[in-house]
């Protein structure tokens, strides 16, 4: 990757990818424990915040509250409808929360809620694809909570990655994580963290250059494509998502709304 491609990358994820995904927190012994990851999602006037429902289940099934850290003010609870899928195979993992008034005002301070514009759903999955993959890893539980969020880069998989894992394409896209590995901003070498807990419910998004016509200068675009569920660390090490169609969909069922994702995809030029 060139300088003018890594700038423009690390800009993209400091200023526009980070925030437009949250950790959700629940409170156990007097602190805030990191729970998993959620992406704030805007349709029409309505808020949400997309998730998995094995992460969800924690909150729709018993009392426990969950929280988000809204900048240095501390942490806000989490009000409005949560649904969540029947988790009765993989790619039903799927949860959301409309999100009362209440919660909507604290999480504008903080976050950007990703609209149909910034979405788009791939049918199928190509192995040159770069994806970003964002969340929020649990750390220690018992610590003092940390909130800087977590992120990969890498290239879809291969087909044999589906077929060894048991995945079929139409509702996942999975990445490959193996192979060498580097720091975004130095270029150095780094080993991976493999502690991928707290993820689920993250972000996954499709990263793709295009060439300016006018200027003919190298800009950068991404569109959110999944959410992150699982991950495998075996003969591959990958992360799976789901694809972001299943949540819209499940949404468009659950709330009688029509959702429609204009997003277009250019060919990536590098």
């Amino acid at each position: 990757m060139d300088e003018i491609a890594k700038r423009l990358l690390v800009e993209l994820i400091d200023k526009k990818l980070v925030h437009r995904c949250c950790q959700l927190c629940i409170r156990k012994d007097g602190k805030y424990v990191p729970y998993g990851s959620a992406v704030c999602l805007k349709i029409g006037f309505d808020y949400y915040l997309l998730t998995n429902a094995h992460v969800a289940t924690v909150y729709s099934d018993s009392s426990t509250d969950l929280f988000v850290k809204i900048n240095n003010k501390g942490f806000v609870n989490i009000t409005g409808d949560i649904v969540v899928n029947d988790f009765s195979n993989r790619n039903d993992d799927v949860a959301f929360i409309h999100l009362a008034e209440f919660s909507i005002n604290f999480l504008l301070e903080a976050y950007v809620f990703i609209g149909p514009d910034d979405i788009a759903t791939l049918d199928t999955v190509n192995e040159n694809f770069k994806f970003c993959a964002l969340g929020f890893q649990e750390k220690d539980k018992t610590s003092r909570l940390k909130s800087s969020a977590d992120l990969y880069l890498s290239r879809g998989a291969k087909l044999s990655v589906y077929k060894k894992y048991h995945y079929n394409e139409n509702d996942f896209i999975i990445i490959d994580l193996g192979g060498r590995s580097s720091d975004i901003v130095s270029g150095q070498k780094a080993k991976i963290n493999t502690h991928f807990y707290g993820m689920s419910g993250g972000a996954l998004y499709l990263i793709y250059y295009t060439e300016n016509p006018l200027t003919f200068e190298l800009e950068i675009n991404f569109k959110l494509v999944g959410i992150l569920s699982e991950y495998k660390n075996g003969k591959y090490l990958c992360l799976v998502a789901i694809k972001i169609q299943l949540f819209l969909q499940f949404i468009s069922k659950i709330e009688n709304k029509k959702i429609f994702v204009k997003a277009v995809i250019q060919k990536s030029v590098i």
